[in-house]
């Protein structure tokens, strides 16, 4: 009988559980989408401590439900690529059994990406939709969501449907392996003008011989890498171009693995040769100085006290 009323009791507390997950997710989204006047600093107040009930009551065991991967999304109006991509990775990372969370940084669009994503919210739990008032660019909406991400590993892939949610899977499982930092992918087929071929190809070049990072495409935006390497790294504009480097930098290893690139569906490209080559020199001399100016990793050598005669007498002493 006690068995059955434990089966009952926890039968009910799930129930509540989820019944009041459900309700909070709801008026948090309601917050979220909520746009009559309101003082901002009373709205921002209620809505941080609508997350902290929602984020204490959706517990397991005690501790709070954290994925094995969050895979950020930084995106600029691509309202018309991001429901099947959004559909390409829930399918990857499901069929490769991986609990996971999807974050989308809609970075300030003017199309229909922020409408788009809550909609998509209401139906796909591992689905989190943030969102910039006013763009601030890539290496921010990826730094930004990194650190409000939960999960061990960091996928990053681009919002306009070019990267092939089908190689996550490869690419996670090496990083798994426990033996690197980042993973980045190699676009060994470019499915661009050539224009945009060109650029990448030279800048990579360059960046490749002035840092020396041995990572053949760091423009590529299919990476795997750890969250807490992340979170270490200076941050600036245009840093998610330079993690390899930064990576290294930082006592931390990379590799380079192959992986499929597809024609652009609907949008338009964000880079070309004015902002990929003539901005990036700029950064890679600042990347140069930051990689000359550390001293990490530093061997840390630990104290440990050595047991003299003296007081292993003294022990012996005070345990008789």
């Amino acid at each position: 009988m006690d068995s059955l009323g434990d089966m009952v009791c926890d039968s009910v507390l799930h129930c509540y559980h989820q019944v009041c997950s459900t309700v909070l997710q709801r008026i948090v989204r309601w917050w979220l989408f909520a746009s009559f006047p309101l003082f901002p600093f009373l709205k921002y107040s209620l809505r941080t401590l609508i997350y902290s009930l929602h984020r204490f009551l959706f517990r397991e065991g005690g501790d709070v439900i954290q994925p094995l991967v969050s895979v950020v999304i930084p995106a600029h109006n691509e309202a018309q690529n991001l429901a099947t991509l959004l559909d390409e990775l829930d399918l990857s990372l499901q069929a490769a059994g991986y609990a996971h969370e999807i974050l989308v940084m809609d970075d300030g669009s003017s199309d229909e990406s922020w409408s788009l994503l809550g909609s998509r919210a209401e139906q796909q739990p591992t689905l989190r939709p943030m969102r910039h008032q006013r763009s601030a660019g890539q290496s921010t909406s990826i730094w930004q969501a990194v650190h409000l991400a939960r999960g061990e590993w960091i996928i990053t892939l681009d919002g306009d449907g070019q990267n092939d949610p089908a190689d996550i899977p490869v690419l996670l499982e090496r990083a798994l392996k426990d033996d690197v930092t980042l993973v980045a992918g190699h676009r060994i087929q470019r499915h661009d003008d050539w224009v945009k071929r060109f650029s990448s190809r030279l800048a990579n070049r360059v960046r490749g011989a002035l840092l020396k990072d041995n990572t053949p495409d760091t423009g590529c935006a299919l990476k795997v890498f750890r969250r807490d390497a992340f979170v270490r790294l200076p941050y600036f504009d245009h840093m998610h171009r330079f993690l390899p480097a930064l990576i290294l930098s930082q006592g931390g290893s990379c590799v380079s693995m192959p992986v499929s690139h597809r024609p652009r569906q609907a949008g338009q490209s964000h880079y070309g040769i004015k902002n990929r080559l003539w901005a990036g020199l700029l950064d890679i001399s600042g990347v140069m100085w930051l990689r000359y100016r550390s001293r990490l990793p530093a061997e840390v050598v630990e104290h440990t006290a050595i047991e003299t005669p003296f007081t292993v007498r003294q022990s012996v002493a005070e345990n008789d």
